[in-house]
């Protein structure tokens, strides 16, 4: 097993550069995800590679008698992380913990639902780290996975085989987003002249 991912991140510290994803997750867009994940209002939840914790507070405000327990390398993300759980109220259904995720301390099946957000994308064995998921997830549950094909940030190699493929096909949509949807700027200035 390749672990190195793990020295890569134990020290990171930039809690911005995770908040940012919270435009990312949106109320209207929580029951089509809670459904992709294989998650109900009362699933015990684990979040994997949590960061400060935003897919996991985003889950959270969702529940009703279910839980959600995040896990991150790094104590720095992890104790942020905590503290804006608190901040937003949300202590009684929320925690994060620090675990390798390599090596999980849960015991099998412990899981509804297991996801995370980017985490098997830096993750520097990918497959060590699932199977991780796959364990701790109860029989019939779901394990998932979001990741974003731009805008991940990777401290060494990069270990997912299709992310070149990935990049191609993400590429084809921003080409036929711009031809079909975008508005250029100088027509919305043209619509907004002589509005107060």
């Amino acid at each position: 097993m390749n672990n190195k991912s793990n020295e890569i991140w134990k020290n990171e510290d930039k809690y911005d550069n995770w908040e940012l994803r919270k435009h990312r997750f949106v109320d209207e867009m929580r029951p089509v995800l809670f459904q992709y994940m294989g998650i109900t209002p009362d699933s015990y939840v684990l979040d994997c590679g949590c960061g400060t914790g935003v897919l996991a507070r985003y889950i959270a405000r969702g529940l009703g008698s279910g839980r959600v327990l995040g896990f991150d390398i790094s104590r720095y993300l992890v104790d942020y992380g905590n503290a804006r759980i608190a901040d937003e109220n949300l202590s009684d259904v929320c925690k994060l913990v620090v675990a390798d995720g390599f090596e999980l301390p849960f015991d099998d099946n412990t899981f509804d639902a297991v996801t995370n957000y980017t985490y098997m994308g830096v993750l520097s064995d990918p497959v060590a780290g699932l199977k991780e998921m796959i364990r701790v997830c109860k029989k019939g549950g779901t394990v998932s996975s979001i990741t974003p094909v731009r805008g991940v940030e990777w401290k060494g190699e990069y270990p997912l085989d299709f992310a070149e493929r990935l990049h191609e096909l993400y590429d084809r949509q921003e080409e036929i987003y711009r031809k079909y949807f975008f508005i250029p700027k100088k027509c919305i200035s043209k619509a907004m002249n002589g509005i107060p």
